[in-house]
């Protein structure tokens, strides 16, 4: 029964969590964005009954948007927020904003690369701790704000409670896409199936 009532807790602080970003969001628009009926859409992401991602956007173009995504990164919970990544012109902007645990490895490659080929001006934020897949997409943008004083944690992809099986495949996407943010031990750390962890400000600092 207390194990009930916690999950219900949880579920409760999260859906509470969510409106209050949205209406700050909407408010952001409101003050930030002249000449326009401050007039936003709100696309939410969700697999199975659990928001994943929630995008507020303005209506007029050039466009404008954030998104902020729950704290597990979910399979299958994004293809809104991919749509809308592909379909983004050089002159629209939107920032991704992460804090959470990771989550699925297909999931994140599938973001990353929406953000990687995306022609808008994507700018990823990490606004609280960033565990595995949530560090890796918050370095994912052609700009990057990581807020200063929370933890990066980098690692190997997970199978269970074990280490997946090491590829040459991820062995490559790891050293290239992780190079910029790494030292040279920190990299081989993780290569070699380590937790690496690493304060958002000393990333920041080899952006």
């Amino acid at each position: 029964m207390s194990q009930k009532i916690i999950t219900n807790t949880a579920r409760v602080a999260a859906l509470i969590y969510f409106i209050v970003l949205i209406s700050l969001a909407a408010w952001y628009f409101v003050l930030n964005t002249p000449n326009t009926t401050y007039s936003v859409n709100v696309i939410t992401d969700s697999v199975n009954g659990r928001v994943t991602a929630i995008t507020v956007c303005t209506r007029t173009a050039p466009l404008n948007c954030i998104t902020t995504f729950s704290n597990e990164i979910f399979s299958g919970g994004y293809n809104k927020l991919v749509k809308l990544l592909n379909s983004l012109q050089p002159s629209d902007k939107i920032i991704l904003k992460f804090k959470g645990e990771g989550g699925d490895s297909d999931a994140m490659f599938q973001l990353i690369r929406a953000i990687k080929t995306s022609h808008g001006d994507v700018t990823t934020s990490a606004v609280g701790y960033v565990y595995s897949a949530h560090a890796y997409l918050s370095v994912a943008g052609k700009h990057i704000i990581l807020k200063p004083g929370y933890d990066m944690l980098f690692h190997r992809s997970q199978c269970g409670n074990h280490i997946c099986a090491k590829t040459a495949s991820e062995n490559r996407f790891i050293t290239t896409y992780l190079k910029r943010f790494l030292s040279s031990n920190e990299l081989n750390r993780v290569l070699a199936g380590e937790d690496v962890i690493i304060k958002t400000q000393v990333v920041a600092s080899r952006i």
